[in-house]
């Protein structure tokens, strides 16, 4: 489902530019000015229940003999609790970093971009038994990887744009923990997995 959303937005945007620009033809034939930064909110959450946190993006623009570029950092802090069930209660911290390059091809008011991202997350998870007091499970997670994204952008004016983006991950994952009166456990992961909409972003340019 989420798949053929993100093809058939992509899909719209370039037709929603193409009536903007029938439009207006003095402005919208053009590029949108050149701004240096940008801001920006992953309001995917509202509709992906799965996500229960909100990622935030900031982007250093360039202009070059190339084309547009980006540096972009994203940040995506995550705190959770409640009942763990069984009388216990539950608390799932998380933070991850990202750091990325990215290219932007203008038509008009609609651009395509693409590029590469590192990124680093923490997480650790704690059950708590509410009659005790004592922690039952814990669980440290430490993740790297890499994503290649690809996304399209329209812009609403010169400044707000709205953005979906795709993105093929490769990533390693050490996960360890410990269960109350059973012992402790290490893992060491790596996976290559997909996710065709990563992010839904609404960004203001300044």
């Amino acid at each position: 489902m989420r798949k053929a959303l993100f093809l058939v937005s992509v899909l719209l945007l370039p037709f929603v530019s193409s009536a903007q620009e029938s439009a207006e033809p003095m402005t919208s034939l053009k590029a949108v000015p050149f701004y240096k930064w940008e801001i920006g909110i992953d309001l995917l959450p509202l509709a992906d229940k799965s996500k229960d946190a909100f990622g935030y993006i900031v982007k250093r623009n360039f202009q070059t003999e190339n084309g547009r570029q980006a540096l972009r950092f994203k940040l995506l802090p995550r705190f959770v609790s409640g009942p763990g069930g069984s009388g216990a209660d539950a608390k799932d911290s998380s933070i991850k970093l990202a750091l990325g390059f990215e290219r932007q091809k203008m038509y008009g008011h609609f651009s395509v971009l693409y590029g590469l991202e590192p990124y680093f997350s923490y997480r650790t998870a704690r059950t708590k038994s509410t009659t005790t007091g004592i922690v039952v499970t814990r669980q440290n997670d430490t993740s790297f990887g890499v994503a290649g994204f690809v996304g399209g952008r329209y812009y609403v004016g010169n400044h707000v744009s709205f953005t979906l983006e795709s993105h093929l991950v490769y990533q390693f994952q050490d996960q360890n923990g410990s269960i109350d009166n059973v012992g402790s456990y290490f893992a060491r992961t790596h996976i290559l997995f997909a996710e065709p909409l990563h992010a839904v972003y609404v960004s203001y340019q300044f």
